[in-house]
């Protein structure tokens, strides 16, 4: 998923709850049924989560995605703290802007491209 772009005074509740679904819920049932099915394994492990940069780095028209992905983060940090006494490392890869197709526009309009860095 991605930013919207939707105000938080314009945006319906379905899309913040699809948004909140896919990227926070969704993290915490993977990893309730990963801790879950391990039971008492002894063998150390790692759960990692993609989260993004908007998780700090928040921007107008983003409230469901930053919003989303600051839980996750903070889901991440709560895990890797409950889980470290049982060898269970936990970590989020939290990467900026990746020149895909999502942000071709970015690939063919420099200044649009310079805004986003300066974001």
């Amino acid at each position: 998923m991605s930013l919207t772009g939707v105000a938080v005074r314009d945006m319906g509740l379905q899309q913040w709850k699809r948004l909140i679904d896919t990227d926070l819920t969704g993290a915490f049932l993977v990893s309730r049924r990963f801790l879950t099915g391990r039971g008492n394994a002894k063998a150390d492990a790692a759960i990692i989560h993609i989260s993004s940069i908007h998780a700090y780095a928040v921007r107008a028209g983003g409230a469901d995605y930053c919003s989303a992905k600051g839980g996750l983060s903070n889901l991440v940090e709560t895990l890797a703290i409950e889980e470290a006494p049982r060898g269970i490392r936990v970590n989020a890869i939290e990467p900026g802007m990746i020149l895909t197709p999502m942000n071709a526009r970015a690939q063919t309009d420099a200044d649009y491209r310079h805004s986003l860095e300066r974001n």
